[in-house]
């Protein structure tokens, strides 16, 4: 667990450093603390509320990292603020997509989707988020996960550690997606099936490109959003291989571009591959619907 943290104290290091923020953290408090998790999405889950904690703290303020340990199987990891702290109003709404709370017009960045991807990965490992905070108090953002000792033996506690467990079985859909999306980045692929599930349509992500035209050959899709830089099969090698398949068989299936680079040459040559619309990251939830609305406006949510 401590080497979880630590990773993600890396990561806020130098925010924290621009804001005058002190951060708290005692390994050793941890050294006991065993949790059934996978590291990757429980690493995404530390780093998200580490990273909020500074954002919407006051200058020079405090985060503290705690832990304990309840009688119901549990282990709890806090993320803990001298922020303005939350009302209840404000707690009620903390999970909603893209809700601020009045930081949208604020100096502080983001697009309100971290707490529901947070909450999103913790479900997954069998947990659950909850937060206490008053107004003026600061806030204390929790993370419970199932507790691991007396599960592991001494050659195992390490592994149980980091990166325990078997990946949870998640619920399937009994509508067919037809919708595909491809992206090799986590964060990325978290934010756009959070995206995609506000919008009430139905889809299937690809890890790589590779992977995105073994999928798209099922010919149950009908839709794809891409990326372009992408790990074993780039964005714009898939959308030349699938428009090569297509060979005149019919109306050619929309293809969506979503790209870090969406200017000039590159635009060129995402509608060059044979693109039909390419959208610049981070993608505004309202861009999204308008393109798909607009390329199929017939699809099924």
């Amino acid at each position: 667990m401590t080497e979880v943290i630590d990773e993600c104290l890396t990561w806020v290091a130098d925010m924290a450093l621009d804001r005058g923020i002190s951060i708290d953290f005692e390994p050793e408090l941890f050294d006991e603390l065993h949790v059934l998790a996978d590291a990757t999405k429980l690493k995404q889950a530390v780093l998200n509320l580490l990273s909020n904690a500074v954002k919407y703290n006051r200058e020079n303020g405090q985060v503290r990292v705690i832990c304990e340990k309840t009688n119901n199987g549990l282990a709890k990891i806090g993320i803990s603020d001298t922020g303005p702290g939350l009302s209840e109003d404000q707690i009620n709404e903390l999970f909603q997509p893209f809700r601020r709370l009045g930081a949208e017009h604020s100096s502080v960045e983001g697009t309100g989707i971290g707490l529901v991807i947070t909450r999103k990965l913790i479900r997954l490992m069998h947990g659950h988020v909850d937060v206490d905070s008053s107004v003026g108090k600061g806030s204390t953002f929790w993370i419970a996960l199932p507790s691991a000792r007396g599960l592991e033996s001494e050659d195992s506690a390490h592994a149980v550690n980091t990166k325990i467990g078997d990946k949870p079985t998640m619920a399937v859909s009994t509508i067919s997606p037809q919708i595909l999306v491809a992206e090799d980045n986590q964060v990325n692929r978290e934010l756009i099936s959070a995206q995609m599930e506000h919008l009430q349509y139905q889809t299937d992500v690809a890890e790589n490109g590779a992977e995105a035209l073994r999928l798209w050959q099922s010919g149950k899709y009908k839709l794809l959003i891409t990326d372009i830089r992408m790990a074993v099969m780039d964005g714009y090698e898939l959308i030349k291989q699938i428009r090569s398949k297509e060979n005149g068989g019919g109306e050619p299936s929309p293809i969506i571009v979503m790209s870090a680079n969406a200017m000039g040459d590159d635009v060129k040559r995402c509608f060059e591959a044979g693109a039909n619309d390419v959208l610049c990251k981070p993608i505004k939830i309202r861009d999204l619907r308008t393109s798909i609305q607009k390329w199929w406006p017939g699809i099924a949510t």
